[in-house]
C-alpha cells in the first residue's frame, strides 16, 4: 500500500472542499492534490527515484503538506526537519539523512551553504519564497510546467515512508524510520477512538488475520462514529510525529485545517474566534501558555470540542482548571516518534486523573518490564514497553541502537509508569530523569505536579543534581506566571505538606522561561 492514497480517497469520499487555510488563503483538497502532483512530477524530473530521501526544512506552510503528498506518491521517503535546528545540528541532519532534494526557505541559506560540502547526496535546493538566490530552484517555477496528473507508485507495506528525527536531547538526533503500513495502522487507531465520541460512518482499511492463508491481510471495514467538517488548528510542527499524524488524519475525517506557521498564543486565540476552531492538539507547554496568557478572556473560545495533549504529561491542575473554565476535558495520550505518535489515548473514556489512556490499536500490546525485561504485576512501576505494527522499523543507519531499543519484539520506550486493573497507563517519568536520593527513587513528575498546583507557577522542571552524601538531591527550575513574584523559601515551604521529606526540593531556581524543543517539550539536558 501507499499512504498517499489517503489524499485521493479523501477527494472521492468528500468531494472538493476548503481543506487548508494559511495566511489569508484557502486551498481546497483538490488544489492541494494538483500542486502535489506537479511537485511529484518535478521531483522525478530532478532524478528522485523510489527510496530516495526528500527533506523539508521550514516552518509549517502549505508547501510542506504538498511535499508530503508528492514525495510519498512517487515512492520516495519524506524527511521533515525541525525548523528550529541550525548550525552543526542541521549539518548532521542533511548528512545523516542523505536527502537528495531539500525544500526550504531563503532564510536557511546560511545553513544550507555550510552543510552542502558534507552532504554529498544533496543535489538540489528548492526555495518556497524567492526566485533569485544563486544555486537554488524556486518552488513555483519548478512545478509550473509539470503535469497535475500523477500515478501513485505501488509500494510494499514495509517500504520506508517517512523518517522523523528525534529531538536529540541525549546526543545527535536519530532518524526514526516508519513504513507506509505502520503509519497507516496508527491512523486506524485514531479512527477507532474517534468513532466513540462523534457520530457518523466511514470506510477504512485495516489488518486482519486470515485463518485460511495463515497471514495478515488488509481488508476494508465500516467504522461507525466519525463526524466530518470540523475545523482543526494545526500548530504542532510537521517535523514532529504528532503534527504529521494529525495532518494525515484529516484526510480521513474530512476536517478543515487552519495552519499556523508556528505556535503563538494570541494567534491561536484569533484563529479560534475567526474560524470557530473545534479541535486543537498540543503539548503541555502550549496549554500552559494559553491558559496563563493575560488575553485569554478577550477572545471567544467557545467553539472548542475536542482538545488533546501529548508529548509529555499534562499538569493535573491545568487539566482541572481548563475543564472548569471551558467545560472541555483535554484528552491526554501517550506515544513517541518510535511509535508513530499516539499508542494510548483517553478519548471516549471516563476521565482518570493522571491516566494517559488505554491502547489505541487492538492488535498492539503494552506491558511494564523490570530491569531484567520481565513483566511486573499490575500496579507496579517499571519501564513501559510496546509491541505492534506501529513500532518503527529502526533508527536510520544505527543497527546497534535499534537492537538496544527493540528487544525480542518489544520497543523499550525509556518511560516509567504502571498499568492499573483496567489497562490504563499512568506515567511517572523517564528512566534517564529518575532521581536516586539515598537509595530512594524519586520521579520528577511527582514533585512537578505539586509545584504546578501553586497559583504562581506557570512552568517547572525537576532534576537530580550531584550530592556528596545522598548521591543526588532534588532541584527545581520554575518560571512564574506573568506579573507574579515569589521567593525560593515560599515554594519550598509549599512543597513540605505535599511531599515526603526525601522528595522535597532542596533548591529552587527561578527562570523567565524554560528551554524547549521545537514542539514545545521542556528540555532537561
Amino acid at each position: 500500500m501507499n499512504l498517499a492514497t489517503l489524499a485521493e480517497d479523501n477527494v472521492l469520499r468528500f468531494g472538493e472542499y476548503e481543506y487548508a487555510h494559511y495566511e489569508g488563503r484557502w486551498y481546497t483538497n483538490v488544489q492541494m492534490g494538483r500542486i502535489a502532483n506537479q511537485l511529484g512530477n518535478a521531483l522525478k524530473k530532478l532524478g528522485v527515484k523510489k527510496g530516495d530521501r526528500v527533506g523539508t526544512h521550514v516552518y509549517n506552510c502549505p508547501q510542506v503538506l504538498q511535499a508530503f503528498q508528492a514525495v510519498l506518491k512517487i515512492g520516495a521517503v519524506m524527511v521533515p526537519m525541525n525548523p528550529g535546528v541550525r548550525g552543526e545540528e542541521a549539518v548532521h541532519l542533511y548528512r545523516d539523512s542523505g536527502v537528495k532534494i531539500l525544500i526550504t526557505g531563503s532564510d536557511y541559506m546560511e545553513v544550507v551553504d555550510s552543510a552542502r560540502p558534507s552532504a554529498p547526496d544533496l543535489t538540489d535546493i528548492i526555495l518556497i519564497d524567492k526566485d533569485d538566490v544563486p544555486g537554488t530552484l524556486y518552488f513555483d517555477t519548478v512545478i509550473a510546467d509539470c503535469s497535475d496528473q500523477l500515478t501513485i507508485e505501488e509500494m510494499e507495506n514495509d517500504d520506508n515512508a517517512a523518517m522523523i528525527y528525534t529531538a536529540g536531547t541525549t546526543g545527535l538526533a536519530k532518524g526514526v524510520v516508519h513504513s507506509h503500513f505502520g503509519l497507516y495502522y496508527t491512523l486506524l487507531g485514531f479512527m477507532e477512538i474517534l468513532q466513540t465520541i462523534v457520530p457518523a460512518r466511514v470506510t477504512a482499511r485495516t489488518v486482519i488475520h486470515d485463518v485460511n492463508l495463515g497471514e495478515e491481510v488488509i481488508q476494508d471495514i465500516n467504522l461507525i462514529g466519525l463526524e466530518t467538517g470540523n475545523v482543526c488548528l494545526l500548530v504542532l510542527p510537521l517535523c514532529h510525529i504528532y503534527g504529521m499524524m494529525q495532518m494525515f488524519l484529516k484526510f480521513y475525517t474530512g476536517d478543515k485545517l487552519v495552519i499556523l506557521k508556528k505556535f503563538d498564543p494570541v494567534e491561536v486565540f484569533k484563529c479560534f474566534e475567526r474560524f470557530k476552531v473545534n479541535n486543537l492538539d498540543g503539548v503541555p507547554t502550549m496549554w500552559v501558555m494559553l491558559y496563563n496568557h493575560p488575553d485569554i478572556d478577550k477572545y471567544d473560545l467557545s467553539s472548542q470540542k475536542y482538545c488533546s495533549c501529548g508529548g509529555a504529561p499534562m499538569p493535573l491542575e491545568l487539566l482541572k482548571a481548563w475543564k472548569e473554565k471551558f467545560g472541555i476535558q483535554i484528552s491526554e495520550g501517550w506515544g513517541m516518534s518510535e511509535l508513530a505518535s499516539y499508542a494510548t489515548s483517553c478519548f471516549g473514556r471516563p476521565y482518570k486523573p493522571g491516566s494517559v489512556g488505554q491502547l489505541m490499536q487492538k492488535a498492539s500490546k503494552i506491558s511494564i518490564f523490570d530491569e531484567k525485561d520481565q513483566p511486573v504485576p499490575t500496579g507496579e512501576i517499571g519501564e513501559v514497553v510496546f509491541k505492534g505494527f506501529t513500532v518503527m522499523k529502526g533508527y536510520w543507519n544505527l543497527p546497534e541502537e535499534t537492537a538496544k531499543t527493540i528487544r525480542n519484539g518489544w520497543l523499550h520506550t525509556g518511560d516509567i509508569g504502571y498499568l492499573d486493573e483496567d489497562g490504563d497507563l499512568f506515567l511517572t517519568g523517564r528512566l534517564k530523569d529518575l532521581i536516586i536520593r539515598g537509595g530512594e527513587n524519586i520521579y520528577p513528575l511527582d514533585v512537578e505536579n505539586v509545584l504546578y498546583s501553586h497559583e504562581k507557577v506557570m512552568e517547572c522542571a525537576v532534576i537530580g543534581v550531584p550530592h556528596d552524601v545522598y548521591g543526588e538531591e532534588v532541584k527545581a527550575f520554575v518560571a512564574l506566571k506573568p506579573g507574579q513574584e515569589a521567593a525560593e523559601q515560599e515554594l519550598l515551604d509549599f512543597c513540605k505538606p505535599h511531599l515526603p521529606h526525601f522528595k522535597q526540593p532542596k533548591w529552587i531556581e527561578f527562570r523567565e522561561s524554560l528551554p524547549k524543543s521545537a514542539v514545545g517539550k521542556i528540555l532537561k539536558k
